[in-house]
């Protein structure tokens, strides 16, 4: 299930390549601090539960109609490790 804040969050990505490049590279914490800073309020853990649900493509009607068009990249770490998020809203 995609969280609706987080879709806005992301949508607002596609127009703000300053943005994009402050977020890419980040641990879901430190989007999720981002976010906060421009009027975005979620959680990591809804971060990480939508970046997932959208990675893996496991998506409702509902949630392709809240996905708008673009590509985005963001990588955040987790665990020490790097995750791509590589997403195409088509």
């Amino acid at each position: 299930m995609l969280n609706p804040t987080v879709m806005a969050f992301v949508n607002s990505l596609q127009g703000s390549p300053d943005l994009l490049a402050r977020v890419n590279g980040q641990e879901a914490s430190g989007v999720v601090k981002i976010a906060t800073n421009v009027g975005f309020k979620f959680s990591a853990d809804e971060w990480t539960a939508t970046m997932n649900s959208l990675q893996e493509g496991e998506l409702s009607e509902d949630d392709l109609d809240k996905a708008a068009g673009g590509i985005i990249v963001v990588c955040r770490k987790a665990g020490g490790e790097q995750q791509l998020f590589s997403l195409n809203f088509g």
